[in-house]
């Protein structure tokens, strides 16, 4: 499938095939797919009634394409999560998600939709705005997904469609359109309040500051500066073979960061190594990036998304709960048995070090495969803080 893909990049621009259809007219272009039995889109791709294709135009239904498939492996693995709790209880967070996925589901294939009908005649704005859209369902798709670990868990107490940033903007009566800088967009935040993202996808962005009647710079979540939890800094080094590939990271790691934007070069990384995968891989970080911040394609591997927001990421968790209580943890991650640039095996040492006593507390290997099935259980902040004060 990478193969494929790669394949179909090279030759059309686009992750997906471009085939012509007779029902349509010269310069149309559509992302199309089929249902299965369930109801789910299969098969996406992009139709054309031939002749040129705008690359901007085919840029912006190749990502309709990507939130279509990532929200149909989003309900699968939904339904998968649940498969305990087929109908979670009114008022819990599985409650709660299992309705908000069925809404952005259904959301993205209007956006496509949209695309087919009116594409051709969006204005460079209007496109940017779907285009920011996009990224907000991706983001309200992520949020979710770390919803469904706990689905017992206690809701919000609403649910609703993914934030649209310019109609919270509006309800705060901050500009909109035209009074925006150019190249930029509301894309709406979990707190109610959007920030101002640059169409391009770098890392700059605004936020409003009502006071002043002024954009300043956005600097992290919540409107906070990037911190740092720890006791030292971390060293990193990775080992790569004869083709340049890099197979292990070997990393000691003393501090975390909190709030830690991402470089315009590590985001296009991040979407390069995320393009070599499979239709439903991240860009994953060997060392997270709350430990080892931006270094570029050396610390990234295609990886299932599933498993990156899920497993992976609470693996992270539990190595941040143990610096946090005055650890050092001592980690290597090696990837193995790639299919071209797709490792489909990641294996995993660590040993957390009282860097007080120069003491062993904790050790543990685990190996996981590259796709959604994975599951880690960590050691809780209590066992932690128990551990490490016996130690």
């Amino acid at each position: 499938l990478s193969f494929t893909r790669l394949r179909n990049q090279a030759e059309f621009g686009s992750p997906f095939a471009v085939t012509p259809h007779p029902d349509m007219h010269e310069g149309q272009i559509r992302t199309a797919y089929d249902l299965d039995a369930a109801g789910q889109p299969i098969n996406v791709r992009i139709e054309t009634g031939g002749g040129a294709v705008d690359p901007a135009l085919l840029a912006l239904h190749s990502n309709a394409g990507r939130q279509i498939e990532a929200s149909s492996s989003l309900m699968a693995r939904m339904k998968e999560i649940l498969a305990a709790h087929p109908d979670p209880k009114a008022g819990t967070q599985g409650w709660e998600a299992k309705l908000e996925i069925e809404k952005i589901g259904a959301e993205s294939r209007l956006v496509a939709d949209k695309l087919a009908r009116d594409g051709a005649a969006m204005t460079p704005r209007e496109r940017e705005a779907l285009l920011l859209r996009q990224q907000e369902l991706a983001e309200a798709s992520e949020f979710h997904m770390a919803r469904l670990q706990d689905p017992a868990a206690m809701g919000q107490g609403w649910v609703a469609a993914p934030s649209e940033g310019h109609k919270q903007a509006e309800g705060l009566g901050w500009p909109t359109g035209d009074d925006l800088p150019d190249g930029h967009h509301w894309v709406g935040g979990a707190g109610g309040e959007p920030s101002l993202r640059r169409s391009d996808g770098t890392v700059e962005r605004f936020t409003y500051d009502p006071v002043t009647k002024a954009f300043k710079v956005y600097t992290g979540g919540a409107g906070k500066t990037m911190s740092t939890v720890g006791h030292g800094d971390n060293e990193i080094a990775f080992t790569k073979d004869a083709s340049g590939r890099t197979i292990e990271a070997t990393a000691t790691l003393r501090e975390y960061h909190v709030n830690a934007e991402r470089s315009a070069a590590e985001l296009a990384a991040q979407r390069e190594v995320g393009g070599r995968g499979l239709a439903d891989d991240d860009a994953g970080h060997m060392i997270g990036h709350r430990f080892g911040l931006d270094r570029g394609l050396e610390n990234l591997f295609p990886q299932n998304a599933n498993f990156n927001r899920g497993a992976y990421k609470t693996l992270e968790n539990e190595f941040a709960g143990w610096i946090a209580a005055g650890g050092e943890v001592r980690v290597k991650v090696a990837l193995k048995e790639f299919s071209g640039s797709r490792p489909a095996e990641i294996d995993i040492s660590y040993e957390v070090i009282n860097p007080k006593s120069g003491k062993s507390v904790y050790k543990e290997t685990h190996s996981f495969d590259n796709d959604g099935n994975q599951s880690f259980d960590r050691v809780s902040t209590a066992d932690i803080k128990a551990t490490m004060a016996q130690s």
